[in-house]
């Protein structure tokens, strides 16, 4: 998953910065967490983009994946991501995540239409169509 987080650096004491985070866990039990406050953004390879007027606003976007090879058939993914203001109330930040997905892996052992099979299916679909139209023509 893709997510990016902005956050304003007050300079408020430890514990009292806006902060953001994204826990993942697969049937309640925890995968990996990632933190950060704006103490964190100042010096952790976060830009600055911007200010509120006073305090500078830092961003950063990252990538987190984790290899689904142990997962199996009706295993529950949660991912929570949370955003908050500073402790004082007045300075804060936002966060989104995008692009939550799995990659494509093929099967190892494709199943390949047979020719006369996908033939069949076709001829079976040209036959509903043209009983459909005659039932038309007998109902009208």
């Amino acid at each position: 998953m893709n997510w990016g987080a902005a956050l304003i650096d007050p300079g408020h004491p430890p514990g009292d910065q806006p902060f953001f985070g994204i826990d993942v866990s697969v049937n309640g039990t925890p995968l990996g967490t990632f933190t950060a406050d704006a103490t964190d953004a100042a010096g952790g390879g976060w830009t600055v983009a911007g200010s509120d007027g006073w305090d500078p606003l830092y961003y950063k976007q990252d990538t987190w994946s984790y290899s689904l090879s142990s997962f199996i058939v009706g295993d529950s993914v949660r991912v929570e991501m949370f955003v908050a203001d500073c402790g004082w109330g007045g300075h804060g930040g936002y966060a989104f995540l995008d692009g939550i997905g799995t990659a494509y892996q093929p099967p190892d052992n494709p199943v390949v239409p047979v020719p006369a099979a996908v033939i069949l299916g076709s001829l079976g679909i040209s036959l509903a169509g043209w009983l459909s139209h005659q039932r038309g023509k007998l109902l009208a």
